[in-house]
């Protein structure tokens, strides 16, 4: 899968043990993600559409098809909600 590094002057504040660096900050205006945490339950479904042969291949941190669909509905209002904060939080730091 793809990785990225994070530039030496970046603070990492989301990792995994396959992806070291999810998410960094340089500033409190930039920030990197490894996600897509904008997804909507529509553009994963056709996310799932685009890349089924891909899911089928597997791998140690890709789920099938079955199981995203099946966490569309537990997750996805979850998932959109924590955007909806962290980016609120995120323009407070901006000058009014």
């Amino acid at each position: 899968g793809e990785r990225i590094i994070a530039p030496e002057r970046a603070t990492t504040f989301a990792s995994t043990p396959v992806c070291p660096v999810q998410a960094f900050s340089l500033s409190p205006h930039q920030i990197g993600l490894q996600f897509h945490f904008e997804a909507t339950p529509e553009t994963i479904r056709d996310f799932i559409s685009g890349f089924e042969d891909e899911l089928k291949e597997g791998g140690p941190t890709v789920q099938s098809a079955e199981a995203i669909r099946e966490g569309l509905d537990t997750y996805g209002p979850e998932c959109q909600q924590a955007l909806f904060e962290i980016l609120d939080q995120w323009e407070a730091h901006f000058p009014k």
